[in-house]
């Protein structure tokens, strides 16, 4: 008589194959969505340096960018107001560390910074570090 069917032992050694390699891709997945993550904040602070540059261009009126524990406010002046009806709030994640100046300011019309170079240093959750970089002129790399 001739069975047709799967032994048990080899039904347990594919469903074993399965599971290693679902781990491992797992982990590969979790990588690339954690290091997305972080490239996405980057991004955003990169865009809130460019909005405030942009409206110090624009306005007339010099702007800036406040770092709070929380996020970034853009604001109108050459210093950081918390009372301002202005003021523009960005929230940013909290797995997130910045090293850098309590705030930036754009000089109107320009666009121009009052320091030579500005170095904004990102800790992420991960112990991954990215940088930004603000020249005098106002380019942000």
């Amino acid at each position: 008589m001739r069975n047709s069917g799967f032994s048990l032992i080899e039904v347990i050694v594919v469903i074993g194959l399965i599971a290693i390699l679902s781990a491992g891709g797992l982990a590969v997945n979790t990588q690339i969505l954690s290091r997305r993550s972080n490239l996405d904040q980057r991004q955003i602070l990169v865009r809130a340096l460019q909005q405030a540059r942009s409206l110090a261009l624009f306005s007339g009126k010099s702007h800036g960018l406040y770092f709070n524990e929380d996020g970034y406010t853009i604001f109108e002046g050459n210093v950081f107001d918390q009372n301002s009806t202005k003021n523009y709030f960005i929230p940013r994640s909290s797995s997130m560390v910045i090293q850098s100046p309590l705030q930036v300011v754009f000089r109107a019309v320009n666009g121009s910074l009052s320091v030579n170079e500005l170095k904004i240093l990102l800790i992420m959750n991960d112990s991954e570090q990215l940088e930004i970089i603000v020249k005098q002129t106002g380019a942000i790399l």
